[in-house]
């Protein structure tokens, strides 16, 4: 019972970082666009 607990806690959290992770990196590409547009 444990066991299952802890694999959906480690899935959670990893997804959770892979979400955070993503968010951030389209953050950053956005910023880098708006940079570009205001350069053009």
């Amino acid at each position: 019972m444990m066991e299952i607990m802890l694999q959906k806690i480690k899935k959670g959290y990893f997804l959770h970082i892979y979400i955070w992770i993503s968010l951030r990196c389209c953050c950053l590409a956005s910023e880098s666009l708006a940079k570009m547009d205001l350069y053009i």
